[in-house]
């Protein structure tokens, strides 16, 4: 029984306070107004599902209101309250099609009876005339499983003309798979009953129905209803709630649905699991080992207060501002003391009308990710603590020995002296290049916009270029590090500088010689690719092919005899810190060519790109 059956009350009907009580006992609210036109206005206004008038022989103009009833909607019902018996009054209420009448002193039972009986049946018929609005519906009468009787819109329902289908039984109508089911049911109907069935449709698939059966004598009466839309969603609402059981069951996140409350309403398998103690337990002690025992219960219930309050914040954020909050980063303890971090990340929740219902959340256990992040921060630090301490205790002796070689130069064997001085410069030269080495292999964490030609010119001048020219032949903008992108091209440059010149390491005297000069035609050129930058020379080229060309950036490889082995490893691994790649090739002009791919591009229109 609905409260919100709405009865329009015209013209004081009710007399006395006995029958308002029992007709919202009954389940009826209702709005009184004194004449037939109050009545209409109000009935256009606001939907009623049923009218109650008084009524006296000897004003019948009274009952031009159940005509005007009748012509904005014909089922509504009208009962009519009087003082004369029924037969006096009958032919008149006849007329205006009125749906029953009460006698004013009749029991107030029967009052409250027939406004149920009318209002039931009227929304009955409400619903009925709406599903063959939405879906389509036809009669029939049915004996001994044949049909007898077909309407029209029975017939249109299945494309055909009703005369062709009376005759014939009811089960033609079916799907094969059905009809002997449906057939054993036909034959045991003795009281209304519904059945479903379905049937092949053009487009492959099928048609869903249902048929209310009513006995009518020796025959049945069908009212079939098309609800194949209405199937298809309730298939789509079993496959979305098994596909959402299916990850709350088993993917290993903790996810939850909160009420405006923030009470928990759904949540996954995981949320018990995700504490290393398989476990929640909240301030009191008390333990929450399976999933079914968060529902009902805020993080209050749950957790520390501390962390409660927290999430409770977040939950008002959400819910009140319709925000989302995305990868909150959280840290606490397990109940023995191990360290435990989390990312949550919350939305609103919208119930069907689009209103915010609650908080949908997602929690990851990420312990394992900032535990390692720790470690490799704490790494990084113990290494760069490594290179300055090698620089320091390395260097110490070094500047010692170079002092008493400076003593010694003119006491002893110059030629000594000279070998003894070119190993410290070698070793001095080695802890710059270690502490570049373990420095310039980092990652980069915070990029900018760099111009290349900038850039590149500033290396130049950092390196005894003698009387080789720099060709840059790009104005790009790239997000790099600026120091670091500038140390990379010191580098190239000057391994082009040093290996650029023909049979460079053909003899030891000339790998030997201190005042080598480069080649003056020697051009260093810096080009972009359309996906990154090259680094080119028009020099010797270089001697190594294949799988050899990758020794070239490994730590200590070189093929001069002065060479540390550093300066190309180091210009991996700046390109590795910035996500680049880096490939070392012989270049058109016979050069040698280092290209680099998957640098980001500084548009100023659309923002950062890949390479364009």
């Amino acid at each position: 029984m609905s409260t919100s059956d709405r009865l329009l009350v015209v013209s004081e009907p009710l007399r006395r306070r006995s029958q308002r009580d029992a007709l919202r006992a009954g389940g009826f609210t209702f709005e009184e107004v004194a004449d037939a036109t109050a009545a209409l206005e109000r009935f256009d206004a606001e939907p009623f599902e049923g009218v109650v008038m008084a009524f006296e022989q000897a004003d019948e103009s009274r009952l031009e209101i159940c005509e005007a009833i009748r012509a904005r909607d014909q089922a509504c019902p009208v009962i009519v309250v009087g003082e004369q018996p029924q037969a006096a009054v009958g032919a008149v209420l006849f007329d205006v099609d009125a749906t029953a009448y009460v006698r004013r002193d009749a029991p107030t039972e029967t009052l409250v009876e027939t406004c149920r009986s009318a209002v039931d049946q009227y929304r009955r018929c409400r619903d009925a005339t709406r599903v063959a609005k939405a879906g389509g519906a036809g009669q029939c009468l049915v004996r001994d499983g044949i049909l007898t009787y077909v309407t029209p819109s029975l017939g249109k329902l299945f494309g055909t003309d009703p005369a062709a289908l009376e005759g014939s039984p009811f089960t033609d109508l079916i799907t094969p798979a059905h009809r002997d089911r449906v057939a054993n049911e036909l034959a045991t109907v003795e009281q209304p009953r519904e059945m479903q069935f379905s049937v092949a449709a053009d487009d492959g698939g099928r048609r869903t129905f249902h048929v209310q059966w009513r006995p009518a004598g020796e025959e049945l009466v069908g009212t079939v209803i098309e609800d194949t839309e209405r199937t298809r969603r309730i298939q789509s609402l079993e496959r979305d709630a098994a596909m959402l059981e299916s990850l709350l069951e088993h993917l290993p996140i903790s996810i939850y649905f909160k009420d405006r409350a923030s009470r928990h309403e759904r949540v996954s398998e995981y949320m018990t699991k995700n504490n290393p103690e398989a476990f929640i337990e909240n301030n009191e002690g008390k333990i929450h080992p399976h999933a079914e025992d968060l529902i009902g219960k805020t993080d209050f219930d749950l957790y520390a207060t501390a962390l409660a309050e927290e999430a409770i914040e977040d939950d008002r954020t959400v819910i009140d501002n319709e925000a989302t909050i995305t990868g909150r980063i959280e840290a606490t303890r397990t109940g023995t003391g191990q360290e435990l971090y989390t990312s949550t990340t919350k939305a609103p929740w919208y119930d069907t009308d689009g209103r915010v219902a609650g908080v949908v959340g997602v929690t990851l256990d990420i312990t394992d990710r900032v535990t390692s992040r720790k470690e490799l921060e704490r790494h990084n630090e113990r290494l760069s603590e490594f290179a300055e301490v090698l620089t320091h205790d390395l260097r110490n002796p070094v500047n010692v020995a170079q002092g008493y070689i400076d003593v010694l130069q003119t006491e002893y064997d110059r030629e000594a002296i000279d070998a003894c001085e070119r190993s410290l410069e070698r070793i001095s030269r080695l802890i710059d290049e270690i502490r570049e080495f373990v420095l310039q292999g980092r990652s980069v964490e915070s990029p900018e916009p760099v111009g290349l030609r900038a850039v590149a010119r500033q290396a130049w001048k950092t390196v005894d270029t003698k009387d080789a020219t720099l060709e840059v032949e790009t104005t790009r903008r790239v997000y790099a590090d600026p120091e670091r992108l500038q140390r990379l091209l010191e580098n190239l440059f000057r391994n082009a500088i040093e290996h650029g010149l023909p049979d460079h390491h053909s003899s030891d005297a000339r790998n030997e010689a201190d005042n080598t000069a480069a080649d003056p035609s020697l051009t260093v050129r810096l080009e972009w690719t359309g996906t990154g930058f090259a680094v080119v020379d028009d020099g010797s080229g270089l001697s190594e092919s294949g799988d050899e060309l990758e020794l070239l950036f490994e730590r200590g490889y070189t093929t001069a005899r002065t060479g540390t082995g550093f300066g190309l490893s180091i210009v991996r691994d700046i390109a590795n810190a910035h996500g680049w790649s880096v490939s070392a090739a012989t270049g058109t002009d016979g050069g040698a060519r280092f290209e680099f791919e998957n640098v980001v591009v500084v548009d100023e229109d659309i923002g950062q790109t890949y390479g364009l």
